[in-house]
């Protein structure tokens, strides 16, 4: 994957931004929550208060995930270079200006279950959006979605408070697109430091982060 050289970078480098303290509390909140379940596994630190700012770095879980398992379960044919990723990383939070969660398969398994059922879509409905990435703090996902057809479509972004399945589905529905693949997605994430998230939908953008500082 092209973009594995530098999340080795982001994985060891610190960040430093000027920010409130709801976004030291929301990539504490994320990071607590991936200790609690993969305990000593997770490596990266936790975000950490220098002066008026605040210095981040991404943190992950290694290993193998369950990604391929569950899109078999969902009847779907997820993308070879997300598959690629989740060879390497079980868990990976991208902290950037906005703080990007790519879920584990179990987190994923969670939300389309409890979304398909609050929206009382039918069973036997084929799936045709996975979100595979949550904002800290957001009701907001990347998600990949597929055609009727079962044919591959794009990365999507949407919030589950304002749009429902077949809004993103639908007819309007080529508002939600951002990226043609995940390799397209993680490459704009990791160069815009994830800002905006989507060119018209993401107003939500810089909310808690004022100034970013470049390292020499």
């Amino acid at each position: 994957m092209k973009y594995l050289s530098i999340l080795n970078l982001r994985l060891v480098e610190r960040r430093r931004y000027s920010a409130g303290y709801d976004y030291c509390g929301q990539v504490q909140l994320v990071y607590d929550r991936c200790r609690f379940k993969y305990g000593e596994a997770v490596e990266g630190k936790p975000p950490e208060r220098i002066g008026d700012d605040f210095e981040v770095s991404d943190f992950y879980v290694r290993g193998v995930g369950g990604h391929s398992s569950l899109g078999i379960k969902f009847g779907v044919e997820l993308p070879l270079d997300f598959l690629k990723f989740n060879d390497l990383f079980k868990n990976y939070a991208l902290v950037c200006r906005n703080g990007i969660n790519l879920l584990d398969s179990d987190d994923v398994e969670d939300i389309t279950h409890g979304l398909r059922d609050g929206e009382d879509i039918l069973i036997e409905s084929p799936y045709r959006i996975y979100r595979f990435a949550q904002i800290f703090g957001e009701p907001s996902h990347f998600m990949f979605r597929w055609n009727g057809d079962g044919t591959f479509r794009d990365v999507a972004f949407a919030r589950y408070t304002d749009s429902t399945e077949v809004d993103i589905l639908g007819n309007d529905s080529a508002i939600f697109s951002c990226d043609k693949s995940f390799s397209d997605w993680l490459e704009r994430m990791v160069e815009t430091d994830a800002v905006p998230l989507h060119p018209t939908l993401s107003d939500e953008a810089d909310y808690l982060v004022d100034r970013a500082y470049e390292y020499e």
